[in-house]
Formats: structure tokens, sequence, C-alpha cells
């Protein structure tokens, strides 16, 4: 019988201390979880290429990276943070755009093979970032570099773009660069602190998650109880939150 050989990708890590006990597949997200008694492993992309073992950049980092987002890590950056400072390896999540859009790269720079990263840093409040603003900014990007070198091969910043002076391609927005600029509260794209999607008191019970005090207004955004800016639940909830109110059920 012939058997073509065959490559995947995968990370393995040390065994969180929060771990599935079996093995599990996550179809929309097309990733393999092996949980092992000395690690815990992620698996994705299998591909059929014969005896070929490197490994193709575009591929690669074609999907989402999580960096030190394991439980004890995102604790320990958050135990970091409560204290008023910044995590000195903060969990991150980073992707490349333009592996699937390079329209936006002017065409001199598509041709040169250049590529675009946005990395989004977890538990670093606007608190943080009050009384320096540029020291932190400046801070918070080198821990965010940090965090990305732990997980790759190479250094990011030897493959980073540099302007005619030398000084790398990076730009960096924290909390109260957005705020300023987006008029998100706090720089938070939620609009408030994440909350829970379910009643966590009693006058909740019952209700859709999008009343706010005044009867008249209703959150119909990320900032609802069953936020998400992108999955419509929160329109949804206000919509019938409206209909089934005494004024809609008179209309």
């Amino acid at each position: 019988m012939p058997i073509l050989p065959g490559k995947g990708y995968s990370l393995t890590m040390p065994r969180p201390a929060l771990c599935p006990t079996h093995p599990l597949i996550f179809e929309e997200h097309r990733v393999a979880v092996t949980p092992m008694q000395s690690g815990y492993r992620l698996g994705s992309m299998m591909e059929f290429v014969g005896f070929d073992d490197s490994v193709r950049p575009e591929r690669a980092f074609a999907g989402t990276f999580h960096a030190n987002e394991s439980a004890s890590q995102l604790q320990r950056a958050y135990d970091e943070a409560s204290s008023g400072a910044l995590p000195s390896v903060p969990p991150c999540e980073f992707y490349c755009h333009t592996l699937t859009d390079s329209t936006i790269l002017a065409p001199p720079l598509r041709a040169a093979g250049v590529q675009t990263l946005t990395a989004f840093g977890l538990h670093m409040p606007t608190r943080l970032f009050v009384a320096d603003p540029d020291a932190a900014r400046d801070a918070a990007l080198a821990a965010t570099l940090r965090s990305i070198d732990s997980v790759l091969a190479e250094p990011i910043e030897d493959c980073l773009l540099r302007t005619p002076d030398g000084a790398p391609c990076v730009e960096v927005r924290t909390p109260l660069d957005i705020e300023d600029e987006l008029r998100m509260p706090g720089g938070n794209i939620f609009h408030r602190d994440l909350q829970w999607p379910f009643a966590e008191h009693e006058d909740e019970v019952g209700t859709w998650g999008a009343q706010t005090d005044d009867p008249r207004v209703l959150l119909c955004g990320a900032g609802a109880r069953r936020g998400g800016g992108v999955s419509a639940i929160a329109g949804h909830n206000a919509a019938m939150a409206l209909l089934l109110s005494p004024a809609g059920r008179a209309a």
C-alpha cells in the first residue's frame, strides 16, 4: 500500500493547571487538543507535501497565535496588573492580516514581500498607563515583544521593517491612545469591563441583558450583558426587550 508522507504544525507546552482530560477537536478552527501526562499539545494544518521538512511561514502564520495564554500565565499576568505593574510576559495574540488580504499594502511593499502583524496584549488596563503614558507605552511594547519572542525561533525585531532613519516600523496604541482617538471609554473595545452572559443578581433574572437605568435606552452593542460586537446577539436581545416591554406590547 502506498504511503504518502505528511507533516503538521503543533505547539507543545507544559500541562496547564486546568487541562482537558480527553483529546478534543475544534472543527470550526481546525485545531486538535491533546492532553498528555507531561504536557499539552495543540495541533493543526496537516500538509501532504512529500519528504519536505521545511516550514512555510504563510501556513505557520495563517491563523491566530495565542502566546503565553495558559491558565497559570493568565493568572500571573492578572496578579501583576492588579498590583499596579505591567505584566512581565504579557499574554497576547497576534495574526497576519496581509496573508489573506495583501491589498492593504502599497504595490511596492507587496512586491517586496512585506507583511503586517497585529498583536493584542492582555491584562494591560488603562490605569497602568495614566501616571506616565509614554514610559508605560514603551514598557508595554518591550514586554509584548518579549512575549512574542518566547514562542518564535528567532527574535521578531530581526524581521521588522525599518524606516530610513533605522527606527522599527511598529505602531503602539495603549488604552489611553484608543480612548483619545476613537472615544472608546478607557480604550475598552467592549466599552466597559466584560460581564458573564448570565444573570448575577436577582433583579436581572428574566431580563435580556440590554436594559439600562433609563427604560427608554437599551444596549444593543458590545457593552450589553450578552455583548459581542460581531455576534448580533446584543441587537437581538435589545429588540426582544423592546418587543416584550409594556410599550412594545401595547404597540
